[in-house]
């Protein structure tokens, strides 16, 4: 069996069709960033013209192996299949790329990263073992703005539903999200540049939650953070899709004072900062503890793919395992650890970790005003491939009080960061990529004891060889 997930309410993406079963299927098309450009909130959303559109083609299937095929509708030089260290090789005819894929994540792109097309390929479930919904979704448009939550509530997205609104969560306990529809955060206006509270929420809020499992959900259009936890424990998310984001702040997942979390499976591609762990002045008495991060394909637009910080109130940020992830774009860092308050950072685990470099790597860029355009100063740009740091930050005007709290429960408290392993990690770039960059600033008296680093660098850019 084999079905393709067709949501008719999306637009159709143009640059290239996909053909299952000898049926030919214009990909979805969602909007995502175009470049790195970016500005502390200016009281609107990013402009369109700082976005691209990007295709998704979801199937489901009790198949251990899918043929596909491709069907480019442009001219190009080049293509690329990511993850680069899944060795894919296509079988090129007559202007069509025919693909043997296991259930997974891809992203499928022609010459670069602005004709990129996710596919995503499910092992078809029905979801029984979360017991009877409380709230389901059939398939059509669902126009719900805000979805509430209580305990025990059992959420099903079945497929080709598609949901305009957010889901939030407040003190509340075994709690399940899932099935193979889309959450569509679109219709949320955000007109503050807080991402800490309920004024402006994202796709998925918690606060103070516990016993919680996202499942298989994709997630679209975000108005900040996409998926955020605040002081919640237990929180575990498989097999998701975040795709097409482009406004500001619209990092994939925020751990923030949380722990016992999980995040596998799954693809993220956003805008901003992939997956975070912080601390903040809220919660400050509480850590982030006990989080394994495993099996994700990653892609970030503006800032750090895997980031501990730039928040760090909290006693301790520790127990976090980094296991098995490809990180197919990266931008100014793809591993990161930025103390900006005192939390000890300790026992951090990296294994196995891929590092996509790619020859047209986009330099990030300040906007300096409104409509202002971007401009990259470095054509030979290359993103670090880990950076530690220390520095103390302000919020800004709006957050005045915040910061003036802030400066006081910093006073004379320092960060210790240590016992940081990276181990198998592997850099696949192209020849014209400079070597990787590690880049360490503690300043005292924050002490960092140095790391354990092990990688090797591979050159990729024979994937076109047959054309």
């Amino acid at each position: 069996m084999i079905k393709v997930i067709n949501n008719k309410s999306l637009p159709k993406y143009k640059i290239m069709n996909v053909l299952v079963d000898g049926v030919e299927y214009a990909p979805s098309s969602l909007r995502v960033s175009k470049e790195p450009f970016n500005t502390p909130w200016p009281g609107h959303q990013r402009p369109f013209s700082q976005t691209e559109e990007n295709g998704y083609f979801h199937i489901v299937t009790d198949k251990e192996e899918v043929e596909i095929t491709i069907k480019p509708n442009i001219v190009f030089d080049k293509y690329y299949i990511r993850p680069i260290s899944y060795g894919i090789k296509p079988i090129y005819e007559n202007g069509l790329f025919k693909l043997y894929l296991k259930p997974g994540k891809y992203v499928f792109e022609l010459d670069d990263f602005h004709n990129a097309l996710h596919i995503i390929i499910d092992i078809y479930r029905d979801f029984k073992e979360y017991g009877n919904p409380t709230i389901t979704f059939d398939e059509g448009v669902h126009i719900r703005n805000k979805i509430e939550l209580k305990s025990g509530d059992r959420v099903f997205l079945k497929e080709n539903s598609h949901v305009k609104g957010f889901i939030i969560s407040k003190n509340v306990s075994n709690v399940r999200i899932y099935g193979y529809g889309i959450l569509d955060d679109s219709l949320e206006i955000r007109n503050v540049p807080d991402c800490y509270s309920d004024k402006s929420n994202g796709c998925l809020r918690m606060y103070d939650s516990n016993d919680i499992i996202i499942d298989s959900i994709t997630l679209i259009d975000s108005s900040n953070w996409v998926i955020s936890m605040f002081h919640s424990n237990n929180i575990h998310i498989n097999n998701i899709n975040i795709i097409g984001h482009y406004k500001y702040n619209t990092d994939g997942i925020d751990i923030v004072n949380s722990r016992d979390i999980s995040v596998s499976n799954s693809l993220i591609h956003v805008f901003d900062d992939t997956i975070c762990i912080k601390g903040i002045y809220d919660y400050k008495e509480y850590d982030s503890e006990n989080i394994l991060i495993e099996n994700n394909i990653l892609w970030c637009g503006w800032g750090r793919t895997l980031e501990i910080g730039l928040e760090t109130l909290c006693n301790k940020i520790s127990n976090v395992k980094y296991y098995n992830c490809n990180l197919i774009h990266n931008s100014a860092v793809a591993m990161d650890i930025q103390s900006g308050d005192y939390a000890e950072i300790c026992d951090i685990e990296y294994k196995n970790i891929n590092v996509e470099f790619n020859h047209n790597e986009m330099m990030e860029i300040m906007e300096d005003c409104n409509n202002s355009i971007y401009k990259p100063i470095l054509k030979d740009y290359m993103p670090k491939l880990i950076n530690i740091s220390t520095y103390e930050y302000f919020l800004g005007d709006y957050f005045k009080e915040l910061d003036e709290k802030m400066s006081i429960v910093r006073k004379n408290r320092y960060s210790h960061i240590h016992n940081i392993i990276y181990n198998g990690i592997k850099v696949y770039k192209e020849k014209e990529n400079k070597e990787p960059i590690i880049d360490y600033n503690v300043k005292e008296p924050n002490v960092l004891d140095k790391p354990t680093i092990n990688y090797e660098v591979i050159i990729y850019g024979d994937q076109n060889e047959e054309l």
